[in-house]
């Protein structure tokens, strides 16, 4: 459980580093008086592309954590699962 809870927390800075990194370009490009249009569109598609590159890695990780977790009952994987994709989802998204 250790293990796994690291883990989600090492991809979630992981994740709002990508973000910060983000609005940092944003930023430079404003500053730098590039196009309107390279201005929206670039950190638009690397935040769909963060998105979906960390939701990809973040549910296949889940699953082998929950696996590796040995829960006794089915109820208690389920919840599991459904919590730590409930906080990364709050997160990413």
């Amino acid at each position: 459980m250790l293990i796994s809870l690291s883990v989600s927390f090492i991809i979630i800075g992981c994740v709002i580093g990508c973000v910060i990194g983000i609005f940092t370009l944003r930023n430079s490009l404003v500053t730098s008086g590039a196009d309107p249009l390279v201005i929206s569109i670039v950190p638009s598609l690397l935040n769909s592309i963060q998105i979906n590159f960390f939701n990809f890695v973040y549910n296949s990780l889940v699953l082998l954590f929950n696996d590796y977790e040995n829960h006794k009952i089915s109820s208690s994987y389920e919840n599991s699962h459904i919590a730590k994709i409930f906080i990364f989802m709050f997160v990413n998204k």
